[in-house]
């Protein structure tokens, strides 16, 4: 092979190594001061809600859509089908009710 591509090969694989060397240090070794650092501490967040109303006042919080109910009654109506005892009753092609 071509002596300057082994060289450049050898410098690439030195430095991965160093670089899994440091970063196993600083994840298992280190890992109690990493913890104890109060910048690398995180807040619990609440997601909020989005109104859809630019300023302009046309929505509101009880205006949200909530999509539960509309859930609800589709696993209802997924439920009576599904007792459904005959295979013509379900409405499906015959390759389907197989």
């Amino acid at each position: 092979m071509n002596r300057p591509i082994l060289r450049v090969y050898g410098f690439v694989a030195i430095l991965f190594a160093l670089l899994i060397a440091f970063t196993s240090r600083w994840t298992i070794f280190e890992a109690s001061s990493l913890r104890a650092n109060a910048l690398n501490k995180r807040g619990v967040l609440q997601q909020q809600a989005l109104l859809f109303d630019d300023g302009k006042g046309l929505s509101t919080q009880e205006q949200l859509y909530d999509p539960t109910p509309i859930v609800n009654a589709l696993r209802q109506r997924v439920d009576r089908w599904r007792q459904l005892p005959d295979s013509g009753q379900w409405g499906v092609t015959p390759s389907t009710g197989r």
